[in-house]
C-alpha cells in the first residue's frame, strides 16, 4: 500500500507509517478525490448531522475541523493546491472521536468518492433516500386531492430523481405548491408552518456547552459579562438605521458561531430543527424585529429574524 505522505512533518509522517503497518485506515481511503465535482454544502450538512448523532450533542469545533478539511484546499503560503487528506483527518479526529474516528472517516470518504462520481455531485444513497421521502408524502397527500381542491387550498406535488437532487442542493422545501384559487406558487407543503430565516451572534461564556470557539480557545468569560455586553450590541443595533447591516458586521466581528463567516445568517430552518430556546425566540419575532438577549445551553444569543 503506498502512501503519499511528502507533505507531513516527520512526526505525521512516522504516525501515519505506523497506522498503515497495523491496518488501521480503511482501503477506500487511498482512492483519490476530486473535491470540485463534490457539492461540499450538502456533505457540510451530513457530516454535521453525523457528528450530533455520534457526539449526542452539536459540537461546531469537530464540524468546522472536518469543513475547513473539505473547503481549504489550497495552501495559504504557496497558493498550491492541496489534495483532501482523510487519514490526515482521521488522526486529527481521533482525540475528538476516539474509535469512532475511523469509521466516520471510512463512511464520510466512500460518500465522497461515490459523490464526485455521481449527478449534482451528491451521493446516491441520499437522492435515493431523499426521492423515497418525497414519493411517500405524494402517496400520503393523493388521498386529500379532492378536499384540497375543494377548499382551494394548495395543491402539491413531490418529484423523484431530478426533484429529488434539487431538494437536497437547495434550501427550498420538498413541496412545490400552487394554490388553485389564487395561483400562489411556493415550495413549501400546504398547511405546514413555513420556515424562518435569521441573522445572530453567539456569544459564548465559561459556562457554554463547549466553552470554545473560532474566535478563542478556551473562554472564561463569564455568563453576566456576556448578557452585558450583547445587551450594549443589541442597543447599537437597535439604533442602526440598517438593522441587518449593522447585526451582520457585528457578527463578523464578534460572533462565537461559525456562521460568522456568514454574516451571523443561518440556513432557514422551521421547528424542531435547532435549540428549543433558539427556535421559540426566532418563531417569536416579526420579520425585521430583534430579539433580546437569548439564553441556550450554546451560550448566549442575539437574534434578528429576516423573514
Amino acid at each position: 500500500m503506498s502512501v503519499d505522505i511528502k507533505n507531513y512533518g516527520d512526526a505525521d509522517k512516522k504516525l501515519i507509517k505506523k497506522l498503515t503497518a497495523a491496518g488501521k485506515f480503511d482501503a477506500s481511503l487511498d482512492q483519490k478525490l476530486n473535491i470540485e465535482k463534490v457539492n461540499v454544502e450538502v456533505m457540510v450538512r451530513w457530516v454535521n448531522e453525523r457528528l450530533t448523532e455520534l457526539l449526542g450533542f452539536e459540537d461546531d469545533v469537530v464540524v468546522n475541523l472536518v469543513e475547513n478539511m473539505l473547503t481549504q484546499t489550497q495552501d495559504a503560503f504557496s497558493g498550491q493546491v492541496k489534495r483532501v487528506d482523510p487519514k490526515q483527518l482521521q488522526i486529527q479526529l481521533t482525540g475528538f472521536l476516539d474509535r469512532q474516528a475511523a469509521p466516520f472517516v471510512a463512511e464520510l470518504w466512500k460518500l465522497l468518492l461515490d459523490a464526485q462520481d455521481a449527478p449534482h455531485g451528491i451521493p446516491r444513497a441520499f437522492v435515493e433516500r431523499k426521492k423515497a421521502e418525497l414519493l411517500k408524502r405524494q402517496a400520503t397527500r393523493d388521498g386529500d386531492k379532492a378536499a384540497i381542491r375543494k377548499a382551494g387550498r394548495p395543491r402539491c406535488r413531490a418529484g423523484g430523481g431530478e426533484d429529488a437532487a434539487a431538494a437536497l442542493a437547495s434550501e427550498r422545501g420538498s413541496w412545490y405548491c400552487v394554490n388553485e384559487a389564487t395561483g400562489e406558487r411556493r415550495w413549501d407543503a400546504p398547511g405546514a408552518e413555513a420556515k424562518v430565516v435569521v441573522r445572530h451572534v453567539l456569544v459564548k461564556h465559561a459556562g457554554s456547552k463547549r466553552p470554545s470557539s473560532h474566535r478563542t480557545a478556551t473562554i472564561a468569560l463569564s455568563k453576566a459579562d456576556a448578557a452585558a455586553e450583547l445587551e450594549a450590541l443589541r442597543a447599537a443595533v437597535a439604533a442602526a438605521e440598517d438593522r441587518a447591516g449593522a447585526l451582520a458586521a457585528a457578527a463578523r466581528d464578534r460572533s462565537d458561531c461559525p456562521s460568522s463567516a456568514k454574516d451571523g445568517q443561518l440556513k432557514p430552518f422551521a421547528r424542531g430543527e435547532l435549540d428549543k430556546s433558539f427556535e421559540a425566540a426566532a418563531f417569536a419575532l416579526e420579520p425585521g424585529a430583534l430579539s433580546g438577549v437569548v439564553d441556550t445551553p450554546s451560550g448566549l444569543h442575539l437574534i434578528l429574524r429576516l423573514s
